[in-house]
């Protein structure tokens, strides 16, 4: 028997989102946009994270010929992985625009609230 990596990856990854999803479900688009402290994030934030996460060291280093859906994801939903380069700041997480879970697609956005591009600093 063999093991078809990319079935592994994309079961664990439906398991989690699934599990999210349920975590997720009483709320509505709005409640995940808050952001109650600078401290954390908010729950768009995590959901479009575990995205960055999976895809980052899982995908890309495990797949051969994957290609990153967007590689400004990176700056956006890097926690506090400073090898892997800079991050948005946690305090302004909750001021990017919201991230659309209808349908099971995340899809985060690159434009914070007020309609400018987020970008690494230089």
């Amino acid at each position: 028997m063999t093991c078809d990596p990319f079935s592994s990856l994309l079961q664990a990854y439906r398991s989690v989102r699934a599990h999210s999803d349920a975590l997720t479900a009483p709320l509505s688009d709005e409640d995940q946009c808050i952001q109650s402290m600078p401290d954390t994030s908010p729950t768009k934030w995590h959901r479009a994270h575990v995205t960055w996460f999976f895809e980052t060291f899982l995908c890309k280093p495990y797949l051969n010929g994957y290609a990153e859906h967007d590689p400004a994801f990176g700056f956006l939903f890097n926690s506090y992985y400073e090898t892997i380069g800079q991050r948005h700041p946690r305090p302004e997480r909750g001021n990017l625009s919201a991230v659309v879970r209808r349908g099971g697609c995340v899809s985060p956005s690159c434009r914070r609230s007020d309609g400018a591009v987020a970008h690494p600093r230089a």
